[in-house]
């Protein structure tokens, strides 16, 4: 067994020097802050049972009276404490205080051990006085407790974080061995999640994509066949709206561009079927300028424009707008936590004539933030989606994990600022070809994949 202390400006690094020197085999035993980075100590081919039974085949006779008492060293007392540590680690062994673990000598024979109750210091070597003798005869008092608890509350704190550190490197060292594993076994399906994540796909369906694949060794033919699983994972919605109009309200967080999307809609509405088949609400009383923004496309299109303020308002609107084909609803944008979405909800609900829901979403948005959107806005039920802001991401990979995972249809895309020139009716080629030949996907097909690090800390995302 070697065990070997490594120091670096931070713990990746550190990692990465074990790694190189001793393997992927190699044990992390404890890891903690130095001046100028952190100090792990690693050990290669590390048996804590060879350890221990080397230990109770010493044997076990007194001491020799000329033995000197073992000189500690901070490399064995860093020794001591790094292989205590990493057995409470495992849960191999039970709690010991700090002051246990740094005064035990894993070199001293067992039987020592117990003899001396665990205190750290040998028999002395020097023959022992009467005197001496008849004290040590003397009836001896019931200690309370062999270890006392440490009464240094942050050197216990430290040694808790220490000790949640080193679980998490162990965590991390295996899950780097599975990789390596999943690497020799099935080097194509990894190659894909290499440029599956590169193109910012959730790990969730990125592991379904390259699960269905089977056999497959090629890993063009994979790639090719991984892009037609996709494609049948992309719901699309109905094209009925440009054509037949209804009532419909564009919902969703703030800053993804619902009004501009409306305008859009109305303007290639009203090139196919004139001005006067068209009218567009704001139920937005919350943003100063809503209602103007929203005045000015109704102008230049020539359309109304009214506010609903209430259930009331918007039931008087929707019955004077009986004879239109079209009516938009331009919603306030609300975060997902705040609580007037709930009131949003309520005003669609409890209203008479029936309201079609759209969920609008930015291209642009993180995973995490669209999987919160999704979940915020279900209180209004979306039949379709439309996703913009195309333009702004070279990364299309979160947004059709979110639709691919919800069952969400997409309905439109958008990817300019242009009115209508930059809306689309969303089809499944359209989104991929997006998606697969776009200058920064073209580019990151080829990057490599992200550290195991990386790759681990965001794996749950």
């Amino acid at each position: 067994m070697k065990i070997k202390r490594y120091f670096a400006p931070d713990i990746r690094q550190a990692i990465r020097m074990v790694r190189e020197e001793q393997g992927p085999d190699a044990v992390i035993l404890s890891n903690r802050k130095v001046d100028g980075g952190v100090e792990i100590v690693a050990a290669r081919d590390f048996d804590e049972q060879m350890l221990l039974d080397r230990a109770k085949a010493e044997p076990r006779g007194e001491p020799a009276a000329a033995a000197p008492e073992p000189v500690a060293t901070p490399e064995t007392d860093s020794r001591r404490r790094a292989e205590d540590a990493f057995r409470e680690a495992l849960g191999k062994s039970a709690a010991i205080s700090r002051a246990d673990a740094a005064g035990t000598d894993l070199r001293r024979p067992v039987s020592q051990r117990a003899e001396h109750g665990g205190q750290g210091s040998p028999a002395p070597a020097k023959p022992v006085s009467t005197a001496r003798r008849e004290h040590s005869a003397a009836p001896i008092a019931p200690v309370p407790e062999l270890v006392k608890p440490s009464a240094d509350a942050e050197a216990l704190k430290e040694m808790q974080r220490e000790l949640r550190q080193m679980r998490r490197m162990i965590d991390l060292h295996l899950s780097e061995a599975g990789w390596q594993a999943a690497a020799s076994r099935h080097p194509t399906r990894l190659d894909l999640l290499r440029r599956l994540s590169a193109l910012g796909f959730s790990r969730k369906l990125s592991l379904e994509l390259t699960e269905r694949l089977g056999g497959v060794d090629d890993a063009d033919v994979a790639w090719q066949a991984c892009q037609h699983a996709l494609a049948r994972q992309i719901p699309l919605a109905e094209d009925s709206l440009l054509d037949y109009g209804g009532v419909v309200a564009l919902v969703g967080p703030t800053g993804v561009g619902k009004t501009t999307t409306i305008a859009k809609l109305a303007a290639r509405f009203r090139l196919k079927h004139g001005p006067r088949q068209i009218a567009l609400i704001t139920t937005d009383n919350y943003r100063i300028g809503a209602l103007e923004q929203l005045g000015t496309y109704g102008r230049i299109l020539d359309v109304p424009v009214r506010a609903a303020s209430s259930v009331e308002d918007l039931r008087q609107l929707l019955s004077s707008f009986y004879d239109k084909r079209l009516v938009l609803i331009d919603t306030a944008g609300v975060g997902q936590r705040d609580r007037r979405l709930a009131e949003q909800a309520e005003l669609f609900s409890r209203s008479e004539i029936p309201v079609k829901s759209y969920l609008v979403m930015s291209a642009a948005s993180q995973l995490r933030v669209m999987q919160e959107a999704v979940e915020a806005f279900r209180a209004f039920s979306p039949e379709a989606c439309i996703v913009t802001k195309l333009d702004e991401t070279g990364q299309l990979g979160a947004a059709l994990s979110t639709v691919a995972e919800n069952r969400l249809p997409v309905a439109f895309v958008c990817d300019g600022q242009q009115v209508p020139e930059d809306l689309h009716v969303a089809r499944t080629h359209l989104l991929l070809n997006r998606c697969f030949a776009d200058r920064s996907g073209a580019a990151a097909v080829g990057s490599p994949m992200p550290s195991y690090e990386d790759w681990i800390v965001h794996a749950n995302v």
